[in-house]
């Protein structure tokens, strides 16, 4: 047996832990039994080693930004530093530069064209349409400048303007060696369409209908040109407008219908100096054929007409286009003949009508 001095009570034992905690170092204590977490740095601590800040992207406004670099902005054609028929050329200093010409897969130059002119001046009932004789002064100076073969059939019904588009849709040789097809359409126009001498008429859509249906044109730009009103209906019991065929893109590519005028509203010509349209349109292809395509000349020619008045006249030209590609003409140099030309027309008296 145990003496009592030896044997040593729980009580004894636990006076003599606490006496010992008592007199150690907490510090030490608890250290060694748990030792303390590392206390994480804040991450917006410019010394932190443990959670390194992710690096703040800068602005892209920022002009010294090397993340992300703000994109050239690119100028318009307008810009009076930019010469419209000569865009800079890209340099091994210019990489980013915006200026590309389009690809070549994307481009379909008209060397060697065929242009129907169709063109009605004098009518059964309607008036004259004086001053007409211009407008086909300066087409044919257009075509001979694109190298373009030019077919005028002049003061046609529509049961000719109908026998001479299929006449021409049938021969199966006539576009085979052509590559691109320009029509240009002067006559008296109304909603329904173009106006024949005995003032019935023939819609759009069915002229196009016949040479968008020709094999020898498929894949090659058709252009339609058409200088007439689209305003009103003939009062005229025996308009002949049959067949009627919508032009429905994108069932039908590689077609441009370019109107005087938007629908509703009315075209005007000038009896000394032809139609505000093809003069303005005749005028920005021999200046701007060389450099820019079809579709950008139209909007040259939109903000041409759309941004001045005659005589308190005013007309909007529109396009319809199913265009696949970028569509340039083959030109001459004749940028001083332009000028010529416009001079002349600027000293001829003025006097404006519809139609």
């Amino acid at each position: 047996m145990t003496t009592s001095g030896e044997v040593k009570t729980k009580e004894e034992k636990q006076k003599e832990t606490t006496q010992v905690i008592g007199e150690s170092d907490d510090s030490l204590f608890h250290s060694a039994i748990h030792p303390p977490k590392p206390r994480p740095r804040s991450i917006f601590n410019t010394n932190n080693t443990i959670h390194p800040p992710k690096p703040r992207p800068r602005s892209i406004f920022n002009t010294n930004n090397t993340i992300h670099p703000p994109k050239p902005r690119p100028r318009s054609i307008f810009d009076r530093n930019v010469e419209p028929d000569a865009f800079p050329a890209t340099t091994g200093e210019d990489k980013d530069s915006t200026h590309l010409p389009p690809s070549p897969l994307l481009e379909h130059r008209i060397n060697n064209g065929y242009a129907l002119v169709i063109h009605n001046r004098f009518f059964r009932q309607l008036n004259p349409r004086r001053g007409s004789e211009k407008d086909i002064d300066a087409i044919k100076f257009f075509c001979e400048q694109a190298g373009l073969t030019i077919d005028i059939q002049e003061n046609l019904k529509v049961n000719d303007i109908r026998a001479h588009c299929r006449k021409l849709r049938e021969d199966k040789n006539i576009f085979r060696n052509y590559d691109g097809f320009v029509c240009f359409i002067l006559s008296h126009g109304t909603s329904s369409g173009i106006c024949g001498v005995y003032d019935d008429t023939i819609s759009v859509e069915e002229i196009v209908s016949y040479f968008k249906e020709s094999v020898d044109l498929l894949g090659k730009p058709k252009l339609f040109f058409i200088q007439a009103c689209r305003i009103g209906e003939l009062e005229d019991d025996s308009n002949e407008i049959g067949h009627k065929q919508r032009l429905c893109p994108p069932d039908s590519s590689d077609i441009l219908i370019a109107h005087s005028t938007i629908d509703g509203e009315s075209s005007f010509r000038n009896i000394h100096k032809g139609s505000w349209f093809i003069q303005t349109l005749m005028k920005q292809f021999l200046t701007h054929a060389q450099s820019l395509h079809v579709m950008d000349i139209m909007t040259v020619v939109n903000e041409d007409i759309a941004g001045s008045e005659l005589e308190g006249y005013r007309q909007m030209p529109n396009q319809l286009s199913t265009l696949t590609k970028f569509v340039y003409f083959k030109m001459a140099a004749v940028a001083e003949v332009v000028q010529a030309k416009t001079d002349e027309a600027e000293e001829t008296s003025f006097q404006c009508v519809v139609g």
